[in-house]
C-alpha cells in the first residue's frame, strides 16, 4: 500500500504542476501492480478528463462504477466528462447521485452549474440556498445564487446580492459587469448602451474586458454589427485566443457578409470545439458562400487529428468531399 500512496502522491503533485504525462505515467505503474484499485483508476480518469481525453475518462469511471456503484470520484468524472460533453441532464444526474453519497463544496457547485446548464435554475437556487445554510459566506455559491436570480428575472434579490459581491471582490471585473447587468436589466437596449458607452470611458473601468463585451453583445442584439466588432476585437487585444470572443466575432461577420473573416477566426473555435453546431453549421455555409471547399476538407482533417473521439467528423468530412 505504500508502494501506491507514494504513486497517487506523485501523481497528485505532477498534475498540481500540469505535469500531465509525468502523472499519467506514475498512476500506469501504480496500476500495473495493482490494476484493480479504484483510487488509481479514478486518478487516472480525473487526468484524462483534465486533458479531454473524454472517452477514455468514462470508461475508467464505469469500471470503477461496475464493482462500486456508489463511488463518488467515480461519479463526479462521469459528471465532468458529461458537463465537458454538453450532456447537461446526465450531468446533473452524476453529480445528484454523487451528492447523495457524501455533501461536499466541489459536487454541490458542479450540481449547481449542471443545473444551470440544463435551465433548471429554480432547482439550482434551491441547491445554493442548501448550500448557503452550511457556507453561509461561500462567494462561489453566493454568485450562482445572483445568476439563477437574474435568469428568474428577480432582479432585485439578484442586485443586493451582487451589491455586497462587488464590495468583497473589488478586483473581480466579471463580477461587476454582472452587477452593471442586473442593475440595468429593465433598461431599453439602446438606453443601456449609450451608458454602458459612457461607463467605458472612465478610466479606472476602461480595461474592464467583461464590461466592454457586455456592450458588445448588445450592439450585436441591435444588429449594429460594425460597432459590435470593434469592440470584440478590442477585447480580444486584452484576451488574445479567447474562444468565446472569436465565437461572436465570428457570427458578426457572418451577418455582415464577411465570409473569408468568418472563417479566418471561425476555424480557431472549429478546432478547439468541433462539437458546437453553431460553429460548425457557419463555418460550412462560410466555405461553401467562399467555394473553398477543399480548404473546409482539410480543416476537418485536422480537427479529426486533434479530436479522434468526435465521430461525427469523418461523416462531414464524407459529405463535404462529395461537394469538391
Amino acid at each position: 500500500m505504500d508502494y501506491i500512496n507514494t504513486k497517487l502522491d506523485l501523481a497528485f503533485k505532477l498534475k498540481e504542476i500540469g505535469d500531465y504525462a509525468g502523472a499519467e505515467e506514475e498512476l500506469l505503474e501504480g496500476l500495473n501492480k495493482e490494476p484493480d484499485n479504484n483510487l488509481l483508476l479514478t486518478s487516472l480518469a480525473d487526468l484524462y478528463c483534465r486533458r479531454d481525453r473524454l472517452d477514455e475518462a468514462s470508461s475508467l469511471a464505469d469500471e470503477v462504477l461496475s464493482g462500486e456503484i456508489n463511488n463518488q470520484r467515480a461519479l463526479i468524472i462521469k459528471g465532468d466528462v458529461s458537463l465537458k460533453k454538453r450532456k447537461y441532464k446526465d450531468a446533473v444526474d452524476y453529480f445528484r447521485t454523487a451528492m447523495s453519497v457524501g455533501e461536499n463544496p466541489y459536487v454541490s457547485k458542479r450540481l449547481i452549474q449542471s443545473l444551470m446548464k440544463n435551465n433548471e435554475f429554480s432547482e439550482a437556487l434551491s441547491v445554493c440556498q442548501q448550500s448557503l445554510s452550511k457556507r453561509p459566506g461561500d462567494v462561489k455559491i453566493l454568485t450562482f445564487l445572483a445568476r439563477c436570480y437574474k435568469h428568474l428575472k428577480f432582479y432585485k434579490e439578484a442586485t443586493d446580492i451582487y451589491e455586497g459581491l462587488v464590495k468583497k471582490c473589488r478586483d473581480d471585473k466579471f463580477l461587476y459587469r454582472e452587477y452593471i447587468e442586473v442593475k440595468s436589466a429593465d433598461k431599453p437596449p439602446e438606453e443601456l448602451v449609450k451608458e454602458l458607452d459612457s461607463i467605458l470611458k472612465v478610466s479606472s473601468v476602461s480595461g474592464n474586458v467583461h464590461l466592454r463585451l457586455f456592450l458588445a453583445g448588445k450592439l450585436k442584439d441591435l444588429g449594429r454589427f460594425d460597432e459590435a466588432v470593434k469592440h470584440y476585437r478590442l477585447a480580444l487585444e486584452q484576451m488574445t485566443g479567447d474562444i468565446y470572443i472569436l465565437k461572436q466575432l465570428g457570427f458578426c461577420y457572418m451577418k455582415m457578409r464577411h465570409f473569408t473573416d468568418a472563417i479566418s477566426v471561425l476555424s480557431k473555435v472549429f478546432l478547439h470545439d468541433p462539437g458546437d453546431y453553431y460553429v460548425k453549421t457557419s463555418l460550412i455555409s462560410a466555405f461553401k458562400k467562399t467555394g473553398e471547399i477543399e480548404a473546409l476538407v482539410k480543416l476537418i482533417e485536422e480537427a479529426i487529428k486533434k479530436h479522434p473521439s468526435e465521430k461525427k467528423l469523418w461523416g462531414l468530412k464524407k459529405k463535404m468531399v462529395k461537394l469538391m
